[in-house]
């Protein structure tokens, strides 16, 4: 009986040093996705792609691609579809042999503009689909954090790093949205803070068509500017966590203000893939972001 107990110990003890225990690996936060980020970096251009039977023209205007002309020609019939960012068919010209018709968006009509009935256009949907700008920047492993004051100006002696802490006042509760920049350059979504129970929650979104680095998130806060470190912005990491609440009177000792920090790791190009948006540049001496500035100084001051 003893061999057997024995027996089926070491089995067991034998499974469990060859299957990890559950929950033992590190379970990354995985942040919301905004589909049309913000934009506004001046931006105009026509670029051509194709050879042959198949042609592109994407029309970029007002920082996004607002058009796309697929022009698509075989055994003499020639197709040019033009498409909004959206997919929607707008207009098309159809010529076969001598023949041309013409489709405005909503009705087809013939060279003298008298009504008639086109082509089938649902394959063409396809080389719409393929289509892929080809990147103008690429941004690898860049820092994500959220915009407020710059250590780096407050201090130069404690980080050369544009990293921003940002004062939160712990007493309003409700949910509070926070732009997020990357790389001391570029909007890049936003964090929310949502206070309520004596607890605050920290969650955050980021557009499509960036790649976020799940195993270099930190979230981290503080509750007076000298327990941010050198050592600690060489290395920010934190037992804070994104989308888990923090106790404001056992974890952020119940003070009315408290410094939120965000260091994550982002690579992405631009257009950004898959939407061809153009993120909002930053500028941090932007005046409304003076005065925003302004606004958290004032409540830093609180702290003291």
């Amino acid at each position: 009986m003893k061999k057997t107990v024995s027996a089926v110990c070491a089995a067991i003890l034998a499974l469990m040093l060859l299957v990890p225990c559950f929950g033992s690996a590190e379970e990354y936060y995985t942040p919301g996705r905004i589909a049309v980020p913000e934009t506004g970096l001046p931006f105009s251009m026509k670029t051509e792609q194709g050879s042959g039977e198949l042609e592109y023209e994407a029309v970029l205007d007002g920082s996004f691609m607002e058009q796309l002309e697929v022009e698509f020609e075989k055994d003499g019939v020639e197709y040019e579809v033009l498409y909004d960012i959206l997919g929607n068919v707008v207009r098309v010209e159809y010529e076969n042999g001598d023949s041309e018709i013409y489709y405005n968006g909503t009705t087809w009509t013939d060279a003298n503009g008298n009504p008639t009935t086109g082509p089938d256009l649902s394959f063409m949907k396809k080389y719409y689909n393929d289509f892929k700008l080809e990147p103008q920047e690429i941004y690898k492993n860049n820092t994500l954090g959220v915009v407020g004051l710059s250590l780096r100006e407050m201090n130069k002696n404690l980080t050369d790093k544009w990293y921003h802490i940002l004062p939160v006042d712990l007493t309003k509760e409700g949910t509070f949205r926070y732009k997020l920049v990357s790389g001391n350059l570029f909007y890049m979504g936003y964090c929310d803070v949502t206070i309520a129970d004596g607890k605050v929650t920290v969650d955050y979104s980021i557009p499509e068509g960036v790649t976020l680095h799940e195993d270099q998130q930190c979230l981290a806060w503080f509750t007076a500017l000298d327990e941010i470190t050198t050592a600690f912005l060489n290395n920010p990491v934190s037992d804070f966590r994104f989308g888990q609440p923090a106790d404001i009177q056992k974890d952020l000792g119940g003070k009315d203000v408290a410094l939120m920090f965000i260091c994550n790791r982002i690579s992405f190009m631009l257009p950004l893939a898959g939407s061809y948006y153009y993120p909002k540049r930053f500028y941090y001496n932007n005046p409304d972001l003076k005065a925003y500035r302004k606004e958290l100084t004032a409540l830093l001051d609180k702290m003291n």
